[in-house]
């Protein structure tokens, strides 16, 4: 009997073990009202120590759009050879659909994911936005970018140490890509209709102005960009 027992509590281990190996990434459902969602393994892990008014500070750096900020671990279904590309791809192929099949209002959102490997505090960090800021020009090759708004503030190593701070500035530099955009553009129209008066009064003229320039990239895919962090 005895034997017995031992058997069923090794057989008992071993399916608790294999089912926690088994354990797919953690993602929260759409709320509206929580710009924070944390997964219950990542509370409290090194660099992951939110503030209270944390999900009020990033409403003050939103400008007035929906964010979202969702940290989790590295489940079973991410290889850890493909981890900069871990975030990208969770918000592309499950977490923004799903959210937005569940209510979320894709025009003015701004969904960031950090996922941490679960042997290390490697990570991987991506940013998708909606159609409104894709208009401002917050493209897909920008938010991709290694120089771009998110990728620059994940290759710094803050993700690791102070998570908080990595988001705000995240999110800071989206708004300013996007404002940055804005100018651009005015600037271009501006000198466009000054040279159009111009030669419409049959004169020559010499237009001397400031240089300025653009963060923005082509196209209109919702599809976010990543990187290691």
């Amino acid at each position: 009997m005895k034997t017995l027992q031992i058997a069923f509590l090794m057989l008992f281990g071993l399916f608790v073990a294999a089912h926690a190996q088994a354990q797919q990434t953690w993602l929260p459902t759409y709320d509206r009202s929580a710009a924070v969602q944390v997964s219950p393994g990542m509370v409290g892990q090194p660099g992951i120590n939110f503030s209270d008014n944390f999900a009020s500070q990033i409403s003050q750096h939103a400008s007035g759009y929906e964010v979202h900020v969702v940290v989790t671990q590295q489940g079973s279904d991410l290889s850890s050879s493909q981890r900069i590309q871990w975030s990208a791809e969770m918000l592309h192929n499950f977490l923004w659909d799903a959210w937005v099949n569940q209510g979320m209002n894709e025009r003015r959102a701004i969904v960031c994911l950090y996922i941490r490997a679960n042997d290390s505090l490697s990570g991987s960090i991506g940013c998708r936005v909606g159609s409104a800021l894709h208009d401002s020009g917050v493209s897909p090759a920008l938010l991709g970018s290694t120089s771009g708004p998110v990728n620059k503030v994940g290759s710094s190593g803050l993700f690791r140490s102070d998570a908080q701070s990595a988001f705000i500035k995240v999110v800071d530099n989206i708004v300013s890509a996007s404002a940055s955009h804005f100018w651009f553009w005015f600037w271009v129209v501006v000198i466009i209709i000054i040279l159009l008066i111009v030669f419409s009064r049959g004169g020559g003229g010499v237009f001397v102005g400031g240089s300025c320039s653009s963060c923005s990239g082509g196209g209109c895919s919702s599809c976010g960009g990543g990187g290691g962090a």
